[in-house]
């Protein structure tokens, strides 16, 4: 007999089964009206009747949302395989292959229990240990800030293309630090020359800026290029100053995770 249990990201599991006894429409049911398994309350009733016999079971997630009901069949001690060959939450596109245009959770359990019964080739799921789904967590939570971090970036050069180019084609805002902390405090090319280059590099060396002399005559370069003022300059100016402080935030919390994966890996042999 085959079984199919899907979690989704919402928490829902989706069951299908082909021994008859709880199927009446092609041999498979839907269970996602049943409680979402949740916590122990939840789980422990479908944990009773999943042991009841041996039974083979695939899921179409092997991460993210049918983490717990993983945890569930593996700790009763089921059978698990996955219709993926990679890591994924990305549900299985081998549905488009059945009748139908409808997406349902009772056609997605038809879909995997039917895949589970013909093929051969599936892979066996093994229980995470801490230290793997640790690092796991830290690498997605790593890529979603750089991710943030990129597009805060281009975003902020667009606004300033709009408004100060020449600025924007002074400095490389992704790799600079200094450039970010200039724009904290200036932003248009009227206030640079206002502040002129050299109390503009004492402002910087007092936020710890390295090079600040160098940066200052850049920046204020820049403005002298500039003596005009764009329509909607100051609404963009402080759209930058928002940019630059959020950059500037997420730097920080890029470098934190790297220590945080040093301490969740295991310590080498070598050590």
């Amino acid at each position: 007999m085959s079984e199919s249990c899907r979690g989704r990201r919402s928490g829902r599991s989706a069951r299908s089964r082909t021994d008859g006894r709880d199927s009446h429409t092609h041999g498979w049911t839907d269970w996602t009206r049943q409680p979402r398994p949740r916590d122990t309350s939840t789980t422990r009733p479908l944990a009773s009747r999943w042991t009841r016999q041996p039974r083979a079971t695939a899921v179409d997630l092997n991460a993210g949302g049918g983490a717990l009901l993983m945890a569930l069949l593996t700790s009763h001690g089921q059978q698990l395989s996955t219709t993926l060959a990679e890591p994924s939450t990305t549900p299985l596109p081998v549905a488009t292959g059945y009748r139908g245009d409808g997406k349902t959770d009772a056609k997605d359990a038809y879909v995997i229990a039917d895949q589970a019964r013909m093929r051969r080739d599936l892979q066996p799921l093994q229980e995470w240990d801490e230290i793997a789904v640790d690092l796991k967590i830290l690498t997605a939570r790593r890529y979603d800030l750089a991710a943030d971090r990129t597009r805060a970036v281009n975003r902020m050069r667009e606004q300033l293309l709009e408004y100060f180019p020449a600025l924007e084609r002074t400095f490389d805002y992704a790799a600079s630090k200094a450039a970010l902390i200039l724009l904290t405090g200036y932003q248009t090319p009227a206030d640079l020359r206002r502040v002129g280059p050299s109390r503009l590099a004492t402002w910087l060396k007092n936020r710890k800026v390295r090079g600040a002399q160098a940066v200052a005559d850049a920046a204020v370069a820049a403005s002298q290029a500039q003596h005009i003022a764009v329509a909607g300059e100051s609404t963009a100016a402080a759209l930058v100053n928002t940019l630059a402080r959020s950059v500037l935030a997420l730097n920080e919390e890029i470098a934190a995770v790297r220590p945080m994966a040093i301490r969740a890996a295991p310590p080498s042999e070598s050590a």
